[in-house]
């Protein structure tokens, strides 16, 4: 559990087409919604096998937040989980 004033952790969801790895759908969660669709923007249509690192590049440049660190983690930790569960052999 977190502390009462603690800040709501933010995360990154992303759906794949799985044979193109085209992503095409983005959900943020505590996130400002001008934040949350600046994101999906940035996002939707790119490949998830890419690095996210122009992305990433793109919020720290346009999204001029207190959260715009933790917005950026959550991308990365969403691109990496995925690296890992196609490295991992599910699919």
């Amino acid at each position: 559990l977190a502390p009462r004033d603690a800040s709501p952790v933010i995360s990154v969801e992303l759906e794949a087409d799985v044979d193109s790895g085209t992503i095409v759908g983005v959900s943020a969660k505590a996130v400002p919604e001008l934040g949350a669709r600046l994101v999906a923007g940035l996002l939707s249509g790119r490949n998830i096998n890419d690095s996210p690192q122009s992305a990433l590049e793109e919020i720290r440049r346009r999204y001029i937040c207190p959260s715009q660190k933790a917005l950026s983690t959550a991308v990365f930790n969403a691109f990496e989980a995925y690296s890992r569960y196609r490295q991992a052999g599910i699919e």
